[in-house]
């Protein structure tokens, strides 16, 4: 083979002159943060999600001749998980006396008193966001499964069958008596859902998600920008009285503040094929103090409404109590649903809205 030496020399004389002759560049090591490597992207997306985003529920349930009874605990599984010990211990010392439900709590435990579809609320100290334990009743010989189902649904999980209700429950037993707790965990917040109508939940449904699971309502059960409230709902809101957060189950909210204390009214809807006039009457009277209410004690502070043309019962809490709260509370039928109407807050303005809270009532149309 011809080699052209001469033309070889010279190729690589030219390409030496043209790197300049030098040795040969060490080579340099940049470090890319982690943050930008795409590493730590890939190690969340195959990394399972902490116990802090794992929501847990608890809930005891207690039957009694007149009521059904929930305590529940729901939160982080981190913290439900931490406090385990200490609401286990409470769910076992739950007892019953004239129909109320007593218990005994750590002293450092506060209770903040009766909310909107709540007997009491218990706050667990030393936890963050604070962990609560809700208080509640429905009416007696509720349906384990439907509300096994409801609760699954708030967690974000499938509903149980019949024939699967068993695994879902754990039967327990205290020096009190028997008792049932529904334990779980998903990744739903664990927050009330919408009613179930016809007594049938929608398990996994529920309302828009946003930062309170409400919406925000307008004047006269007009929601904010002109769209029509739940159910076709409309009332007449009572001068100087502020429309606040409504949610699938609290269908209206007002209020009114004075330099004496604050009142307010809400229309709640319940299916009716749970909820009977005497149970809630005897809730209502717990929560004003009045605990030991004969049928015909509750009867003599009862009396007839008419709401949209349906008939129903109002009781009337603001007289002969020792209270510092007061309330009026109605209660209506009307197809699958029970419509609860309830006026309360401080004594001396309950009674001074009592008529407004009745001209209300009969502005009520569904």
């Amino acid at each position: 083979m011809n080699i052209n030496l001469p033309l070889i020399v010279c190729a690589a004389t030219i390409l030496a002159i043209s790197l300049g002759c030098q040795d040969s560049p060490e080579i340099v090591q940049h470090k890319i943060p982690k943050s930008r490597s795409g590493l730590e992207a890939l190690r969340k997306k195959k990394t399972k999600l902490p116990a802090e985003s794992t929501t847990r529920m608890a809930v005891a349930i207690f039957d009694t001749k007149d009521a059904t009874w929930f305590f529940k605990v729901n939160g982080s599984q981190k913290q439900v998980e931490k406090t385990e010990d200490q609401w286990l211990a409470l769910f076992d010392s739950v007892y019953f006396a004239d129909g109320q439900p007593k218990w005994d709590a750590p002293e450092d435990w506060e209770a903040t008193g009766p909310k909107p579809m709540r007997f009491e609320t218990l706050v667990i100290p030393d936890t963050e966001p604070k962990l609560e334990i809700a208080i509640s009743s429905l009416g007696p010989d509720q349906d384990l499964l439907l509300n096994v189902n409801r609760w699954r649904g708030q967690l974000g999980l499938a509903p149980a069958t019949q024939t699967s209700l068993n695994s879902q429950v754990i039967q327990k037993e205290s020096s009190h008596g028997k008792y049932v707790i529904f334990d779980a965990e998903g990744k739903g917040s664990g927050q009330m859902r919408p009613p179930f109508a016809g007594g049938s939940p929608a398990a996994g449904t529920g309302v828009p998600p946003n930062s309170s699971g409400q919406s925000e309502q307008g004047i006269g059960g007009i929601g904010v920008g002109g769209s029509p409230p739940i159910s076709g709902l409309s009332y007449d809101a009572p001068k100087g009285w502020t429309e606040g957060k409504t949610s699938s189950i609290v269908h209206a909210r007002l209020s009114k503040n004075t330099d004496e204390g604050a009142v307010q009214i809400t229309i709640i809807e319940m299916p009716a094929d749970i909820n009977e006039w005497e149970p809630n009457a005897k809730r209502w009277a717990g929560q004003v103090g009045l605990s030991n209410q004969s049928a015909e004690q509750l009867a003599a502070r009862t009396s007839d409404i008419k709401v949209d043309g349906i008939d129903g019962l109002i009781i009337d809490f603001a007289e002969d109590i020792e209270s510092e709260n007061a309330l009026l509370a109605g209660m209506i039928k009307r197809n699958d649903s029970a419509w609860f109407l309830k006026l309360s807050g401080e004594t001396e303005l309950v009674k001074a809205s009592r008529d407004e809270f009745k001209a209300f009532m009969k502005s009520i149309r569904f």
